[in-house]
């Protein structure tokens, strides 16, 4: 019995979600280095690292109100960011067809 290469490839459900979430995790840093340097750094600073706003505002010298005001800015910056990156990607199958 000659079984093909495929057949003895098994896929797993684990290994698609995994490459579709290394895509999402992409298109999320993408994003977040399209911000402004102030607001990126304040973000990274904030969820990656885990900083204070106390702890960002000490490193950046700045006002702890401009350290939350940054980061605010650049959560709603980077929702509105993917939100439009998730558009482009839905609509391009059909920008693609139009032409045809």
């Amino acid at each position: 019995m000659n079984q093909s290469l495929s057949d003895e490839i098994t896929v797993e459900g684990d290994f698609l979600e995994g490459i579709l979430l290394r895509e999402e995790v992409k298109q999320v840093y993408a994003a977040i280095y399209s911000l402004p340097e102030e607001q990126r750094d304040a973000l990274l600073l904030r969820y990656k690292y885990e900083f204070t706003f106390t702890e960002i505002a000490a490193v950046t010298d700045e006002p702890e109100s401009t350290v939350k005001s940054r980061v605010s800015r650049s959560l709603i910056k980077l929702r509105d960011l993917l939100r439009y990156s998730k558009q482009e990607d839905i609509s391009q199958p059909l920008k693609k067809g139009a032409g045809k």
